[in-house]
């Protein structure tokens, strides 16, 4: 049976996709492993660097086109790898672009359909270590196979190892001289550590179990894939150094917890050591790459914090593009989320809670100058409201005064009307006056003159009674007809009578005449002759209650009452003088 293998390694593109300096180094190393007659022992292993389109098929083809019945074929790939839209698998070449990746790629259906011609009673063995993102961090760079590669590539007889899952990354180490996946299978092989069964064979699950726990002690984000049908996962690959550090590599990973050997692990091995005669050197050199993986770890961890802190420093809360990059920076670290979640807990939570509380903080000052602005507006309005109240009530309060002012003004007109009515009807009543004033006076003259006239007619006609009386003893007096004066025979007592009565109806005549020009007055006696010649007195009704004098009438009656007592005694003076006549 002859064991023959294809190493290619591609570290040169074209535009858009970086360059991976790993690559030829993963070449190298993969040629000395199965070169070595104690190791791999392949009897043909052909190498193929920064090939192009044509050479790369060819020499795939050739390969598995070789393989005769009962042969091992290994074909290996260390590149970029990318997909389509379908997510159909390309291993690029140099001459692949990133918008051209079609026309100068190798297709995984161009590998199937090789190896699925070639196939029987063959045993055909591919491992990828392959990305096609190019994600890069700080010491890596980013190597995936984000598609499913079992549809693709499974044939029967065959086994497929990739570096991911067909949604994982896988990555290439700067810091050494392989790629992480790489770096495994290599030293799994060498050290011997992959044999685990105990026959002194390292078969394709047994190397693909010790490349996975390695890789994922250093990046628990990574999972390696194994695909095989039948019984290809069980290949044998290489033959295992079964010798004493072998056996004290593995009580090393037996005692190591987390990167660290306990004291009780320490003192066995110290024993071992010193039983199977190994150096110091030879066991610390087997020790650190045991606990290699562990201190990667370790040291992803501590980039992943130191990088966390600094952005933390930088700006918080983070922003989402720090975010991204953050993650980004997981994800090529190999770092699961539980992994890092207790570094966010001790650097990011106290910010968040601190942040939280700032945040509640800054809402009840929020909410307290809300509340401020609310009661100052609220305030404000009140203070409108009043001043408002205080417009109104001031503007009420000035068409009160103006109310009141016109009130006043109207009362002052009114007051000023009444006044002016009542100076018109003092004035009136003044004219009036005046005018009753000069009726009286006109009056009082024309009584006066009256008076005169009727006192000297009155005088003329005592004279004509004199001249009469002193012409006959027997008769004394005067009949009035008309104008005319006619002697009548009468007594002495008679004449004195009628002289009494002249007297006091000239003088009630007088008084009369002397009164309000609205009280007509009324003669005190009527004087009537008798066709017998005789003179009769007849006094004249008493006055009706609107005809009652005034004081100053009364006053006038009694001066009348003094006249009267007057004229009797001049009555009684003239009936004596009649008498001694």
């Amino acid at each position: 049976m002859a064991k023959k293998a294809l190493l290619i390694g591609v570290s040169q593109y074209e535009a858009g996709l970086p360059p991976l300096a790993a690559a030829p180094k993963d070449v190298a190393a993969m040629l000395r492993i199965l070169q070595n007659p104690e190791l791999g022992a392949f009897d043909d292993v052909k190498t193929l660097i920064d090939p192009d389109l044509e050479a790369m098929q060819t020499a795939i083809a050739l390969l598995f086109q070789s393989c005769q019945k009962g042969d091992l074929g290994l074909l290996y790939f260390s590149g970029h790898g990318i997909t389509d839209d379908r997510d159909r698998l390309y291993l690029a070449t140099r001459r692949t672009s990133k918008d051209t990746f079609k026309a100068n790629s190798v297709s995984a259906s161009f590998i199937q359909n090789i190896m699925g011609d070639h196939h029987h009673e063959r045993q055909h063995v591919l491992i990828l270590d392959c990305c096609y993102s190019g994600a890069f961090a700080e010491g890596w760079q980013s190597k995936s196979v984000d598609v499913d590669l079992k549809p693709q590539l499974e044939v029967q007889g065959s086994v497929v190892l990739t570096s991911s899952t067909s949604t994982q990354k896988s990555y290439e180490d700067k810091e050494g001289e392989l790629s992480l996946y790489t770096n495994y299978i290599v030293q799994g092989i060498e050290s011997g550590a992959a044999e685990g069964d105990g026959d002194g064979y390292i078969s394709a699950d047994e190397l693909h179990e010790y490349a996975k726990r390695q890789v994922q002690a250093a990046k628990p984000a990574m999972k390696p894939e194994i695909y095989g049908v039948r019984q290809g996962i069980k290949i044998v690959l290489s033959k295992a150094k079964v010798d004493t550090k072998l056996e004290y590599r593995r009580l090393v990973e037996k005692y190591v917890d987390n990167g660290e050997i306990s004291f009780v692990g320490r003192e066995i091995l110290d024993v071992r050591r010193e039983r199977w005669r190994l150096s110091v050197e030879v066991a610390t050199a087997i020790e650190n790459e045991v606990v290699e993986p562990y201190r990667q770890r370790l040291r992803n961890l501590e980039r992943y914090q130191r990088s966390l802190e600094r952005a933390v420093q930088q700006q918080f809360p983070l922003t989402e593009r720090m975010r991204g990059q953050l993650q980004d920076l997981q994800e090529v670290l190999g770092l699961r989320d539980e992994d890092i979640s207790s570094i966010q807990n001790q650097m990011i939570a106290p910010l968040e809670t601190m942040q939280r509380q700032n945040e509640l903080e800054v809402e009840r000052q929020r909410q307290a100058d809300l509340e401020q602005q609310r009661q100052r507006e609220a305030n404000l309005e009140l203070t409108r409201q009043r001043q408002e109240l205080e417009r109104k009530r001031q503007l009420d309060d000035e068409q009160g005064r103006q109310a009141e002012l016109k009130r006043q003004q109207d009362l002052e007109a009114e007051w000023q009307r009444q006044e002016e009515l009542e100076q018109h009807r003092q004035r009136e009543s003044h004219l009036e006056l005046t005018r009753q004033r000069q009726e009286q006076e006109r009056n009082r003259q024309l009584g006066d003159e009256q008076r005169r006239q009727a006192d000297l007619k009155r005088q003329q006609d005592l004279e004509a009674v004199r001249k009469n009386a002193s012409g006959s003893d027997s008769f004394v007096g005067s009949k009035i007809e008309g104008q005319q004066i006619v002697p009548q025979k009468i007594s002495n007592k008679t004449l004195s009578i009628v002289f009494s009565a002249l007297f006091v109806g000239t003088s009630a005549v007088y008084l009369l005449q002397n009164q309000q020009p609205s009280v007509t007055p009324t003669p005190a006696s009527t004087i009537s002759t008798s066709p017998a010649s005789s003179i009769t007195v007849k006094p004249t009704s008493s006055p009706s209650p609107s005809q009652t004098p005034s004081p100053k009438n009364t006053v006038s009656n009694k001066t009348a009452q003094e006249l009267f007592d007057e004229g009797g005694a001049k009555r009684e003076k003239g009936d004596t003088l009649v008498h001694a006549g």
